[in-house]
């Protein structure tokens, strides 16, 4: 009789446990069963912005759930970045990144204690160079130019950024390091803001993240393009690179990039990685993503998981700089 208990008891028990297993595996297999959320770090109304919008509506249709953007800009992107990973692993809360620069975002703010481990990439879906643009006001066409002046004109000219580490700003200490330049640098939040300021003369200078915005800024006259710091672009294919100007150094291509906590468990990410791919497929996507500037390349998740990687270049660049925040 007391093997026969014995018996019973470890029969309910392997039951107990292996009953868990299809559990967990279905609710992976389930997923999505409830809205998405994608945190941008950017305010709304800028090209990583409306990139990521154009995207979610992609996703609520492949995915069967609501694809909701949330904006949390703020403190160089570290308010939206330590806000995902911190987040619970289980998908449902997705960053949408512009460039790599979470990755180095603790060189920048002490305070900022998560770091690429904190985070699995998924993907990346498009990339896009900077441009080195000047308001239309200032009598400069290209790279040289704008050197030459800001050398006649020491600390009295002042450039825009999208925000402190952001690539432009990088992109600028990198520029005035190897130039020697007297410039004041002025943060903003985000494109819009910054591009605002550079239409308004409040800057005479700037190295954004190309978009739509800057083509329309330019054929308004407001703006002038005058290099592009980084890959050639389809887009404008009679702007010199920044290397075809003599600054081969002065180059940041920026990939828009997709990753959730880490520890999200692996076949959400693939599922994930899976939905991109064949988002960026879609005529009707990819022809948005032009529409906005982007040049649409798929990165799958340890293709993203490289590039971010290298994107720890920049710290020691931002501590040669002393470009710290509190």
């Amino acid at each position: 009789m007391v093997g026969k208990r014995a018996t019973r008891v470890i029969l309910i028990l392997i039951g107990v446990v292996f009953s868990l297993f299809p559990l967990s595996a279905r609710s992976q297999e389930e997923y999505p069963n409830r809205p998405i959320q994608i945190i941008c770090p950017y305010p709304a109304g800028g090209s990583s912005d409306l990139m990521t919008r154009v995207v979610a509506e992609k996703l609520k249709e492949y995915l069967g759930q609501p694809v909701l953007v949330l904006n949390k800009p703020g403190a160089g992107t570290a308010l939206g970045a330590g806000y995902v990973a911190n987040s619970k692993p289980d998908g449902y809360t997705l960053y949408s990144a512009a460039a790599g620069i979470f990755v180095y975002l603790h060189a920048v703010n002490p305070s900022f204690s998560n770091r690429l481990s904190d985070f699995s990439p998924i993907a990346a879906i498009a990339k896009y160079p900077q441009v080195a643009v000047a308001n239309q006001g200032v009598p400069v066409n290209n790279l040289k130019e704008m050197v030459d002046y800001i050398k006649k004109n020491p600390g009295k000219v002042s450039y825009c950024s999208v925000g402190i580490a952001s690539a432009g700003h990088l992109l600028w200490e990198s520029l005035k390091q190897a130039q020697h330049l007297d410039i004041q640098h002025i943060p903003y939040t985000g494109v819009a803001p910054a591009l605002t300021a550079l239409v308004g003369g409040q800057s005479q200078f700037a190295i954004f993240p190309f978009s739509s915005l800057i083509i329309k800024q330019s054929q308004a006259k407001a703006i002038r393009i005058i290099g592009i710091a980084g890959s050639k672009s389809p887009f404008l294919p009679d702007i010199p690179t920044s290397a075809e100007q003599g600054f081969p150094d002065l180059f940041y291509d920026s990939y828009m990039n997709f990753s959730a906590p880490a520890k999200t468990p692996q076949p959400i990410v693939h599922k994930l990685e899976g939905i991109f791919e064949k988002a960026v497929q879609d005529k009707g996507l990819r022809d948005k993503l032009k529409e906005l500037g982007f040049e649409v390349e798929f990165l799958n998740s340890p293709a993203t998981q490289k590039y971010l990687d290298g994107e720890h270049k920049w710290g020691d660049l931002i501590r040669k700089a002393n470009i710290i925040t509190k």
